[in-house]
């Protein structure tokens, strides 16, 4: 499906949902509940065959990744810029050990050190830092 099939209610929330905004922010500028907010967003991902705000994100506002761009990058081994590579499309943990054929403590102490390389709490923060030149910080 394509983002003309939204409802104007639905439009306006996906819109909200390729900012860097947080739930909390996004549902009282909508005026929506955190009920309300979820309702819209598990209709707007199963709509739009994405399963979460990070793919979401990767298949409507971003569209690949500089990654020798990326300062926080460069000081990262190469297993860790492949974990990086890969959580940037919105893979799972299980998914990223099974690709990478590795085990989910080495993934996730990856994912650590990326975040702390980076200064980023999650990935939301993540993908707008590294694809949005304009980002000044989540809201």
């Amino acid at each position: 499906m394509s983002i003309e099939t939204l409802t104007k209610k639905q439009k306006e929330v996906f819109d909200q949902l390729l900012t860097s905004k947080k739930h909390p922010t996004l549902h009282n500028d909508l005026g929506l509940t955190p009920s309300g907010l979820s309702f819209h967003c598990k209709n707007i991902y199963d709509l739009l065959n994405v399963t979460s705000r990070v793919e979401l994100l990767l298949e409507y506002k971003f569209d690949g990744l500089p990654l020798q761009d990326i300062e926080f990058a460069k000081p990262l081994t190469p297993f860790m810029k492949e974990v990086f590579i890969v959580m940037t499309k919105g893979f799972t943990i299980k998914e990223t050990v099974e690709m990478l054929d590795t085990t989910v403590s080495k993934v996730q102490a990856a994912r650590m050190r990326i975040y702390w390389s980076s200064g980023c709490d999650d990935m939301l923060e993540l993908l707008f830092k590294c694809y949005d030149r304009n980002y000044e910080g989540v809201q």
